[in-house]
């Protein structure tokens, strides 16, 4: 799931711009990524400190949803 929620933002920032999909929001799938693998780091930093890593997962995971969110409102 997270491979998948990464990967496809990354796809859509490298794709040509076309009516559906503007600069702009390839400018958000860029930023969206850079954000979910912040805190991805963040979250394994967490781990080997043993504090709450699960607040970190869950704002990557909540990036990655807005992005698949505004994704589908786009294709609509």
């Amino acid at each position: 799931m997270l491979l998948s929620l990464v990967v496809a933002p990354i796809l859509i920032a490298i794709s040509p711009t076309t009516e559906v999909i503007s600069l702009y929001f390839r400018v958000f799938s860029i930023v969206s990524v850079i954000a979910t693998v912040y805190y991805l780091f963040a979250m394994a930093k967490a781990i080997k400190l043993q504090s709450n890593p699960g607040s970190y997962q869950r704002i990557s995971y909540g990036i990655q949803l807005s992005w698949l969110s505004v994704f589908s409102i786009v294709l609509m």
